[in-house]
């Protein structure tokens, strides 16, 4: 007998609510041995609700107090993506990663909330689920109920593309260290420097370099690639050298923008002088080559 879920994943204008329904009894098996297993749904449902309990146990182990997760879905739904934030009281709000002026409630606003769905679907006799828990949270990754291809019939494919433990208390540690690593760079009081300079970016080759460039006051006012001035190169077309070459004053507001803004980031800073030596930022990880990613080596104070 074919089963069916009335209600799944039911769109509203403004919301997507998820409902579960019971659905109708599958056919008795035939009897067979004891040591024979004669219900190939249930062992697989008992081994889903082994792998829930310690990705739950897990999770209640080492849940932080406060976090952030994004997500979509592949369903008949609002698909998002679809960022949720959840406070250190449990409080939850959520917004429609590109319309977040659009008002609108996730289908999923905590981990919790996953969990609660993928126990009540087991429980109810569900199948196929397939879920993909980490091996550190338990956080559910990737949660699969029936697939897209039976969407009709409420299958989904729930992805968590993004989870940030204690966003607030994690922005607040780099916003300190980078503030530090300022101090120290304006404590050093460098004006004029030599460095070299390099992109690794999805753009023109020109821009990658690696660059030979000197700075004055906070702008590049030489630069050479290959060892030819970068204005005697025909293949580049520049009106100033900084339209190449970042400064260590510009990498800093690269820096002070994404901590505020990048979907992730990760800065070295120099131990001595505070310049920010190897830097990597991914403005929004849903668009594909948009990083940014510089180094400065041989830094020599001039």
């Amino acid at each position: 007998m074919v089963k069916a879920r009335n209600e799944r994943m039911r769109c509203q204008v403004d919301r997507c609510r998820l409902s579960v329904s019971a659905r109708t009894a599958a056919p008795t098996p035939t009897a067979a041995p004891d040591h024979i297993v004669d219900n190939v749904d249930d062992v697989a449902a008992a081994n889903q609700r082994e792998l829930l309990t310690s990705a739950q146990a897990r999770w209640q182990a080492n849940r932080p107090l406060s976090y952030s997760f994004r997500y979509t879905l592949q369903c008949e739904c609002d698909q998002g993506p679809w960022q949720v934030v959840v406070d250190a009281d449990g409080a939850s709000t959520s917004t429609l990663v590109f319309d977040e002026t659009r008002i609108a409630t996730a289908p999923y606003l905590s981990v919790e909330d996953i969990f609660e769905d993928i126990e009540n679907a087991l429980n109810t006799g569900d199948f196929p689920v397939e879920i993909d828990y980490g091996s550190d949270l338990g956080l559910p990754h990737t949660y699969i109920f029936n697939g897209p291809e039976l969407a009709s019939d409420g299958g989904f494919v729930l992805v968590v593309t993004q989870f940030i433990a204690d966003p607030a208390d994690a922005q607040a540690a780099n916003r300190q260290e980078f503030q530090a690593a300022v101090e120290r760079w304006q404590q050093a009081a460098i004006s004029a420097y030599d460095f070299t300079f390099e992109r690794i970016c999805f753009c023109p080759i020109e821009y990658i370099g690696p660059y030979e460039a000197s700075a004055l006051n906070g702008e590049v006012i030489a630069a050479t690639l290959d060892g030819i001035d970068v204005f005697d190169v025909d293949t580049i077309t520049i009106e100033a050298y900084g339209d190449l070459v970042l400064t260590v004053e510009a990498i800093f507001a690269e820096v002070d923008r994404a901590i505020d803004e990048a979907s992730s980031y990760t800065v070295e800073y120099d131990p001595e002088l505070g310049f920010p030596s190897n830097v990597f930022i991914d403005w929004n990880e849903l668009i594909a080559d948009e990083e940014s990613d510089y180094t400065i080596t041989e830094f020599l104070e001039q």
